[in-house]
C-alpha cells in the first residue's frame, strides 16, 4: 500500500509539473506567432501606402469598395481586404469567418472572455498607433480635432522621416492605442493586457518593418510617443 502511495504521488507531481511545463510552452509558442503576425503586416501596411498616394490608412475611415461605394472600415478590415482580396468585407465583422480561416490579424494571446475588453472580429487584439495622427495634426499646425476625425486622418508616410522610430502595432485589447503615461499604468493592473508581454516586454511593429520588444515603461522613455514630431 505504501508503494502504491509513492507511485501514485510520484506521477501526481509529474503530471503537475507537465502541466505547468506545457503551459508555459504553449504560451511561448504563441508569442512567437504574436511577433510572426506582427512582423507579416508590414509588407501589408507598404501595400496600402503605395496604392493610396503614400498615406497610411486611417484608424477608422472611409475607404472605397469593390463595388465602388464608401463604407467606414478599421485598420485591421483594410489590411484583411489586402491578404483576402476575394472575400466580401462584411464577412471580416463576423465570428464564423474568424472561425474559419487563419489569419495573422487575430492575436494568438487574446481570448474571448479576456476582461475588461475581449476578442470580437472588430477587436482582434491588436492596437493601432493614435498617436501619429494626434501628433501628425499638431505637427501641421492644426491642432487636435475630435476623436472622430482623428480616427479618420491617414498620416501620410512622407512625414514619418524615422521608419525604424515610428511605431505602428502592438497588441492591445482594443483596435487603437495611445501610449501614453495613463495607458502604460494599464499594464501593471490589466491580466488581459499582461499576458500579451513576454518578461515585461511588449512586441512593437514599426514602420520600417523592425519588431522590438520594449517594456511599456521603455516605449515612454525613448518618446516612441511623440513620433512624428
Amino acid at each position: 500500500m505504501v508503494e502504491l502511495l509513492v507511485v501514485i504521488t510520484i506521477l501526481a507531481v509529474l503530471a503537475a509539473l507537465g502541466l505547468v511545463v506545457g503551459n508555459k510552452m504553449l504560451a511561448k509558442g504563441k508569442a512567437t506567432q504574436l511577433i510572426n503576425n506582427l512582423r507579416q503586416m508590414a509588407p501589408v501596411f507598404n501595400t496600402y501606402a503605395a496604392e493610396n498616394q503614400l498615406r497610411l490608412p486611417a484608424c477608422n475611415g472611409p475607404e472605397i469598395q469593390a463595388d465602388g461605394s464608401v463604407a467606414d472600415m478599421q485598420w485591421n478590415e483594410v489590411l484583411l481586404t489586402y491578404l483576402f482580396p476575394d472575400t466580401d468585407a462584411a464577412r471580416f465583422k463576423t465570428e464564423q469567418w474568424w472561425d474559419s480561416n487563419r489569419s495573422l490579424m487575430r492575436n494568438p494571446l487574446f481570448e474571448d472572455d479576456a476582461s475588461p475588453n475581449p476578442w470580437t472580429p472588430l477587436n482582434p487584439g491588436y492596437g493601432y498607433n493614435l498617436m501619429l495622427a494626434e501628433n501628425y495634426s499638431l505637427m501641421v499646425d492644426e491642432g487636435i480635432p475630435g476623436e472622430a476625425e482623428l480616427l479618420a486622418t491617414r498620416v501620410p508616410t512622407g512625414a514619418l522621416d524615422e521608419p525604424s522610430r515610428t511605431p505602428l502595432v502592438a497588441p492591445y485589447d482594443n483596435y487603437y492605442y495611445r501610449l501614453n503615461e495613463s495607458e502604460v499604468g494599464r499594464f501593471s493592473t490589466v491580466e488581459t493586457l499582461q499576458r500579451f508581454m513576454t518578461d515585461g516586454k511588449l512586441p512593437i511593429l514599426f514602420l520600417g518593418g523592425n519588431v522590438e520588444l520594449l517594456s511599456p515603461i521603455e516605449y515612454g522613455t525613448r518618446e516612441l510617443d511623440e513620433m512624428p514630431r
